[in-house]
């Protein structure tokens, strides 16, 4: 992707995704999807924006990384999970349309956004492990669930469509300290019928609502000692599974719980680059989600705990 701006008050960014599936059994199951975001300041207080941009790109867009100098590429959690139809893999076609309104604080500390969005899905993969069924798990000390041996997991395919809207308010603190709070709500999709042989993907999902809230608190050092610390917190009454981020990764990460995120600066040595070191801890207290579905329980697979460490760079 890339970004061309246009006016003083207008940026675009823009691009293509391609996936197709390696082998001449699956080549002609590929997906060409376009990218576009569009940011206009309308006045010195107020920000417009849209885009389309594809599910499947769990680091989306971000008009903002374009304007900074710093380096914002957060891991992906886990790779893709492929859902199949027969013998046949399923590319993810998912697309998110998004238009909203973002007013400026008179003091320049924050701001406060209302976006409306709504997403396409078609072949998300969704890997899902059958546990006993429900009276037959035992509690731990500390509340968590202590899970015997599961089945083999399974992937099936999210369709459908996702509607709903977030508001997303961002506050400077102190000169270092920054908050971000965020909420969203509307009609997601919903574990259901995943026992019965459904003809197809849809039948295993249904619509329900969704309330999601959530913030994050960061922490800038770097004119000091170079480091950047972030964290968030994730809290929903139910646990839904989203073929796409509602925050549309404002948020910096999107999952269950305590999320932190950390990035030091590293010596140049004379190299015209950017150097930091990545240390990226998601779901710090390991509760995957855990749906009910005809009496017996089903564990998401992609939201158990991931500790992870890297290097990232710029030219």
């Amino acid at each position: 992707s890339s970004s061309w701006q246009l006016t003083d008050s207008l940026l675009v960014v823009y691009g293509l995704d391609y996936a197709s599936f390696i082998g001449s059994a699956a080549r002609e199951h590929e997906s060409l999807l376009p990218q576009v975001a569009i940011q206009y300041l309308a006045t010195p207080r107020w920000r417009l924006h849209g885009g389309v941009t594809p599910g499947r790109q769990r680091a989306r867009l971000s008009l903002d990384a374009f304007r900074g100098e710093t380096i914002e590429q957060p891991f992906e959690i886990v790779a893709p999970e492929i859902a199949f139809a027969g013998q046949r893999p399923l590319v993810d076609h998912s697309r998110r349309y998004e238009a909203g309104v973002e007013r400026l604080f008179a003091d320049g500390s924050g701001s406060l956004g209302a976006t409306l969005f709504y997403d396409q899905i078609e072949g998300h993969g969704v890997g899902l492990v059958p546990l006993l069924p429900v009276g037959s798990i035992d509690a731990t000390a500390n509340g968590s669930l202590a899970l015997h041996a599961p089945a083999s997991s399974q992937v099936r395919a999210m369709q459908g469509n996702v509607r709903g809207g977030r508001l997303v308010v961002r506050r400077a603190i102190t000169e270092r300290i920054s908050a971000t709070l965020g909420y969203s709500a509307g009609h997601g999709r919903h574990v259901h019928n995943l026992r019965a042989a459904s003809p197809s993907p849809a039948g295993n999902f249904h619509e329900r609502l969704f309330q999601v809230a959530t913030g994050q608190v960061d922490l800038d050092l770097v004119d000091r000692t170079g480091t950047r610390i972030s964290t968030v917190l994730r809290l929903t009454p139910s646990p839904l599974l989203f073929a796409i981020d509602p925050f549309a990764g404002q948020m910096g990460v999107y999952e269950p719980t305590i999320n932190v995120y950390l990035t030091q600066d590293l010596p140049r040595f004379g190299l015209p680059i950017q150097w930091q070191a990545i240390v990226d801890l998601r779901n710090l207290l390991n509760q995957a989600p855990v749906l009910e579905e005809g009496g017996a329980l089903l564990l998401a697979t992609r939201s158990s705990r991931v500790i992870r460490g890297g290097v990232a760079f710029r030219w």
